[in-house]
């Protein structure tokens, strides 16, 4: 298990009086949300890239192949973007 968010005795950190100390909190937060952040955004930039990368293949093939996968994938990635959508909303109905 992971150690807890928040490092003092009271679940907050003591008051910051130096530079120094400073520095080392404001570091050990920002690392925290970039520990959720970083496989997102990694996801985001494959899933980019191969969307890319099919279309440059697809387009040597033919106009009329370059037209029907850069439909397809358009439409799947509205799909996938309606259903993450959907689920934000019956996050939020929920709590």
């Amino acid at each position: 298990m992971e150690a807890p968010l928040l490092a003092g005795e009271d679940g907050d950190y003591a008051a910051v009086k130096t530079w120094p100390k400073l520095q080392l909190v404001f570091w050990t937060e920002t690392q925290k949300p970039w520990k959720i952040a970083e496989p997102i955004a990694f996801n985001t930039e494959c899933q980019f890239r191969l969307n890319s990368v099919t279309v440059m293949f697809v387009g040597h093939s033919g106009d009329v192949e370059l037209f029907g996968v850069s439909i397809s994938l358009s439409v799947i990635d509205s799909f996938v973007f309606g259903f993450r959508e959907r689920e934000r909303e019956r996050e939020r109905d929920f709590y």
